[in-house]
C-alpha cells in the first residue's frame, strides 16, 4: 500500500509559551534537527514518504527555511478546526495518506501496526488510541472488542475512559465525504471527531492502541522528548577536549565546540556547534546545547535544554530547566528545581494552575530575556520573551512578556 505522509503544524502552540512564543512549535530544534525532521524519519523508517505540511500562512517563510523546498506546503489560511485541515490534505493526496498532528512523534513500528491494521481491516479510516491520565483534553473513544471505534467524544466534561484519539491517522480518498458534512461544533470549530463519528455508523474506523508516543503539548515536555531522544545516542566527537576534562558516559559534540579543562561531562549530553564549555563547570545527563551556546566557569547544568546562542555566566546553576534562544543568564543566577516540601512541581498554562506530574521542575526563559546576576527563580516559573529580571532579585511568579522584573 503506497501511502503518503503529511503533518498538521497549523496550531498556535499557546500551552507551550513562551517556548513556541516566536517559533512554530514544529520547528522547535531537538538535538540538532527540527521537531518535524524527526517525524519524518519516522515516517521514512515505516515506510511512508513525507509528502508535505500544513501551516499558516504567515509561518510558511519560516518552515521553508527551516525545511527547504522540497516539500509541499499547504496553507490554512484561517483556523477552522482539524475537520478543515484534514480536507485540505486530503483533496491535495492521491491515494492513502498517513496524517498526524505536528506535536506528536510516534515510533516506526507503532505506524507499520496502524498501516498494517487498516490494511486488514478495509478501513476506510483508521487512528492511534492511547491511555491518559487527563483525558477530558481529547477525543474519548468507545471501541469495540475487535478494535472498531464506536463513537468519539470530544473533550468531554466527564469523560467514560482515559482511552483517547492521540493524533494520527490513515485515511482512504472517501473520507472526504465525511469531512466535507462535518458543521461547526459548539466550540465553533469543525472537527475531526465528527467526521470520525459520521464514517463509524456505516464505515469500518480501525483504532490501534500505542503506548509509546510523544506528545509536545506542554512546556516541560520539551524535557521528556528530550530525555526520550537521547537514549538512542551515541559517542561522537568533532569538537575540542582539553586536557583535565572527564567524560562518562555518551556524549554529542559537534565542530568547533570547545570543552575547557576541569570540567566534567556525565552523558547522555548533546552539544551543538560552536559551543563553549568551562573551565570547571559540570554538565549532567540529559542537557543539550545547541549552537552557538557559552556556559561559564564554574556552572552547573543538570537535565537542561539551552536553544541556540545562550549564554550562562560563571557561577550558575540551572537544573530541568529551558533556557530559549538568546537568553543571558548572569553569574551566579539559579533556577530551583525541587520544592521544599518535595510534592510536584506546579505551572500556570493559559490562565490554569496544573500538575506537571514532576518532582523536579525548573524555570522556563524565553528567547531574548536577561536574568541579572544573583538572581533566583523558583521551580515551575516561566519567564517570557525579551523580559528583564534585575539582580539579587528571587523570582517567584511568572513574569510577562517584555516585562521588567524590578
Amino acid at each position: 500500500m503506497e501511502v503518503e505522509g503529511y503533518i498538521l503544524g497549523a496550531g498556535s502552540g499557546t500551552r507551550l509559551f513562551p517556548v513556541a512564543a516566536d517559533t512554530p512549535k514544529p520547528l522547535l530544534r531537538f538535538l540538532g534537527k527540527t521537531f518535524c525532521e524527526h517525524i519524518a524519519e519516522r515516517h521514512s523508517q515505516a515506510g511512508i514518504s513525507t509528502v508535505g505540511f500544513l501551516v499558516r500562512p504567515d509561518q510558511r517563510a519560516a518552515y521553508e527555511k527551516a525545511l527547504g523546498y522540497s516539500y509541499t506546503y499547504l496553507e490554512q489560511e484561517v483556523a477552522r478546526g482539524t475537520a478543515d485541515a484534514v480536507l485540505k490534505v486530503l483533496k491535495r493526496a492521491k491515494g492513502s495518506i498517513f496524517v498526524q498532528y505536528g506535536d506528536n512523534l510516534f515510533s516506526p513500528e507503532a505506524i507499520r501496526s496502524l498501516l498494517s491494521a487498516h490494511r486488514k481491516s478495509g478501513a476506510l479510516a483508521s487512528a492511534f488510541v492511547g491511555r491518559v491520565q487527563d483525558p477530558s483534553r481529547y477525543g474519548v473513544v468507545r471501541v469495540t472488542d475487535d478494535g472498531r471505534l464506536v463513537r468519539v467524544e470530544e473533550k468531554p466534561a466527564v469523560p467514560e475512559s482515559n482511552l483517547v484519539l492521540v493524533g494520527g491517522f490513515v485515511f482512504e480518498p472517501g473520507f472526504t465525504t465525511h469531512l466535507e458534512s462535518v458543521r461547526l461544533s459548539e466550540r465553533n470549530e469543525l472537527e475531526l471527531t465528527d467526521a470520525l463519528n459520521s464514517a463509524a455508523k456505516n464505515e469500518v474506523v480501525q483504532v490501534v492502541r500505542v503506548d509509546d508516543w510523544l506528545d509536545l503539548t506542554y512546556p516541560w515536555d520539551v524535557l521528556l522528548v528530550t530525555r526520550a531522544l537521547m537514549r538512542s545516542m551515541v559517542t561522537s566527537v568533532e569538537g575540542k577536549v582539553e586536557p583535565g576534562v572527564r567524560i562518562s558516559g555518551p556524549l554529542h559534540m559537534g565542530k568547533g565546540s570547545v570543552v575547557r579543562s576541569g570540567s566534567y561531562i556525565e552523558g547522555p549530553v548533546w552539544v551543538g556547534e560552536n559551543v563553549t564549555l568551562g573551565p570547571n563547570c559540570y554538565i549532567r545527563p540529559y542537557t543539550s546545547i545547541d549552537d552557538g551556546c557559552h556556559v561559564g566557569n564554574g556552572c552547573e547544568l543538570k537535565a537542561s535544554v539551552l536553544f541556540r546562542e545562550v549564554h550562562v555566566a560563571h557561577l550558575s546553576y540551572v537544573g530541568d530547566s529551558i533556557l530559549c534562544h538568546r537568553v543571558n543568564l548572569g553569574a551566579g543566577s539559579v533556577t530551583a528545581n525541587l520544592r521544599l516540601d518535595e510534592k510536584n512541581v506546579k505551572m500556570t498554562v493559559n490562565g490554569k494552575r496544573l500538575d506537571t506530574g514532576l518532582k523536579k521542575l525548573g524555570s522556563i526563559i524565553g528567547s531574548d530575556s536577561k536574568i541579572g546576576v544573583n538572581v533566583s527563580v523558583n521551580p515551575g516559573v516561566k519567564i517570557g520573551p525579551r523580559a528583564m529580571v534585575f539582580p539579587g532579585r528571587v523570582v517567584d511568579r511568572d513574569v510577562g512578556e517584555g516585562e521588567v522584573f524590578r
